[in-house]
């Protein structure tokens, strides 16, 4: 204890010394790992920059670049392809001398009508703009309805005057060959009966139906294309009435156009075959359309003429924010080996789907008195269809009142019975 007391000074600082020189070797290690780490990320951060001023990689990066620009182009080429059946309408475009086509942009019949009329003389401009439109369906289809009860009753009667011996009349039975009477008593069975080819010679309905048939390249019956109640109505029609009837008339000409596709298509080849003289009902791939239906699924209503569509589709396709669905209804006599080509062009002349598809075979009428079909197989075609409309292309027409609603599956208005 004497020693300690008497060189405790020596002792401690001998200690704080030891103490110092361990820790500053801990100190010397620790340093020079930290130092070797630094150097480390100093050398990534080297490799890192050279790689960055490599040409080779620069080219990488910039090939790169470039593939996703053409990716987001070929994007917006397609996108823009796709969009264009609905941004311009292909009824109004116009083939030119040279064969190209003269496009159209979709817009409405009159402007400053939709969204929102502007005034009541714009609505009711409308209306008169929407006859004439309504007008052109028919005569693009080349068509008319069969021979009226009238004209029949006046070409018989100008025909019984131009002729002599018996008058059959408009109504008279044909077959007989003694002015429509039956045969006299004891005569043979087939004593007394034309044959077929002098009835359609002599009989006044069979010759006016095919002067008819001869004039025309297929039927349509009268209300299988029917008008929008906004043209019926008085006074002017309210945006939404204007809307339904917009919207119905662009439908319409979808399909009418469909379907004059496949008989111009037919026309082209008889002219190229130097048929010119069967350019008529007969010879066509469409003999009539009977009928054309739009459910009411236009907001708030809008369906034209009556067709039994399903509740529920097998493509569970819904409206939604980006689109809106139409079910549409045909019905037509076509060749019964021109089915598929006619389902074609409904489907090429817009974004179409057939949903179901009937037909029936359509019996011959061998007096030919009304329709006159031709000889090929024909049947009775039945095609319910879905039709989609892209919002990005018809939002700029749609009605505030009906925007919630064409985004609504089944077009059903969310305020409806509150």
């Amino acid at each position: 204890m004497a020693f300690l007391k008497s060189y405790w000074r020596p002792i401690v600082f001998g200690f704080v010394c030891l103490v110092s020189a361990g820790m500053g070797g801990w100190a010397f290690v620790a340093g020079n790992d930290i130092e070797a780490k630094m150097q480390a990320i100093d050398r990534i951060r080297s490799a890192v920059e050279s790689a960055g001023r490599s040409p080779a990689n620069r080219a990488i990066i910039e090939a790169r670049e470039k593939e996703i620009e053409r990716e987001n182009a070929e994007f917006e080429r397609s996108m823009s392809a796709a969009l264009a059946l609905q941004r311009f309408n292909a009824f109004e475009s116009e083939l030119q001398p040279d064969g190209s086509v003269k496009t159209a942009e979709r817009k409405t019949l009159i402007e400053n009508v939709l969204p929102r009329p502007r005034s009541s003389a714009d609505a009711i401009a409308f209306k008169r703009a929407y006859d004439d439109a309504f007008a052109r369906l028919t005569r693009r289809l080349n068509a008319r309805d069969k021979p009226t009860e009238r004209e029949l009753v006046e070409y018989a009667d100008q025909f019984n005057r131009l002729r002599s011996g018996a008058d059959i009349g408009a109504a008279g039975n044909p077959w007989w060959s003694t002015g429509g009477s039956a045969p006299t008593e004891g005569a043979g069975e087939d004593r007394g009966l034309r044959p077929l080819d002098q009835v359609l010679r002599e009989y006044p309905r069979s010759r006016l139906a095919d002067e008819v048939a001869r004039s025309i390249w297929m039927y349509v019956d009268p209300g299988a294309i029917n008008k929008s109640a906004a043209a019926r109505m008085e006074g002017a029609p309210s945006d939404v009435e204007i809307w339904h009837a917009q919207m119905s008339l662009w439908i319409q000409q979808d399909m009418v156009l469909a379907i004059a596709r496949s008989n111009e298509a037919r026309a082209a080849e008889l002219r190229k075959a130097g048929r010119e003289d069967d350019l008529w009902v007969a010879h066509m791939p469409v003999k009539r359309l009977q009928t054309l239906a739009i459910d009411s699924k236009l907001g708030k209503g809008g369906g034209l003429n009556r067709w039994n569509f399903p509740e529920y589709t097998a493509t569970g396709i819904k409206n939604d924010s980006k689109k809106f669905v139409v079910p549409i209804g045909l019905d037509l006599i076509i060749e019964e080996a021109s089915i598929t080509k006619v389902l074609d062009e409904i489907c090429r002349v817009g974004f179409y789907t057939p949903l179901d598809v009937a037909y029936d075979a359509v019996e011959p009428e061998p007096l030919q008195d009304s329709f006159v079909y031709g000889d090929d197989p024909i049947v009775e075609l039945r095609v319910t269809i879905e039709g989609y409309y892209f919002r990005e292309v018809y939002d700029q027409w749609i009605p505030k009142s009906l925007s919630t609603i064409l985004a609504t599956p089944g077009a059903k208005d969310p305020q409806a019975g509150r």
